[in-house]
């Protein structure tokens, strides 16, 4: 089974193969079975994750694709709405993001080192912050979500269309 290198990632769509919306089989088919088994998700009523190519993918089930996160690490290159997340500064992203006309929840506790873009439902997460501008740690995001529809509603800032 072929694994692409480069996942273009399209919000409310999904990445790549993979659709938001699509059972487990249906993933399986796509890329091939999971490297980690389906595990409960701790907190929820019958979500299951899993995880493809070194868990590089990770799918949340409820029961079909609700989250589709892809991990810094492996080569695995995702692309959001012509940005190669992992390769721009983190802050390009946000910058390049906020261009676009998508807003960030600037009431997340974990901003900084969270971006969650409602509008979205996306989420972009690095472990650390630049303490200076010579410090390499937290440049690049290491993770980049993406969910159904409303994934986020939690977050204050409305949920509408995309920008056009």
């Amino acid at each position: 089974m072929h694994f692409p290198n480069t996942w273009i990632v399209t919000p409310h769509v999904g990445a790549g193969v993979v659709l938001l919306g699509m059972t487990m089989s249906e993933v399986q088919n796509s890329i091939g079975a999971p490297c980690q088994s389906p595990d409960p998700v701790w907190g929820s009523t019958g979500s299951l994750r899993a995880g493809w190519h070194e868990n590089a993918l990770t799918i949340l089930f409820s029961p079909r694709a609700d989250y589709i996160e892809i991990s810094r690490g492996t080569e695995l290159d995702p692309e959001l709405l012509g940005i190669r997340v992992f390769e721009d500064a983190a802050d390009s992203v946000v910058a390049q993001l906020v261009a676009k006309g998508y807003t960030f929840d600037r009431d997340d506790p974990e901003l900084g080192y969270s971006y969650v873009f409602p509008g979205i439902d996306g989420s972009l997460w690095r472990p650390t912050i630049p303490s200076d501008p010579g410090d390499t740690d937290g440049q690049h995001f290491s993770s980049l979500g993406i969910g159904i529809r409303g994934y986020y509603a939690h977050t204050k800032i409305p949920h509408g269309s995309l920008p056009k």
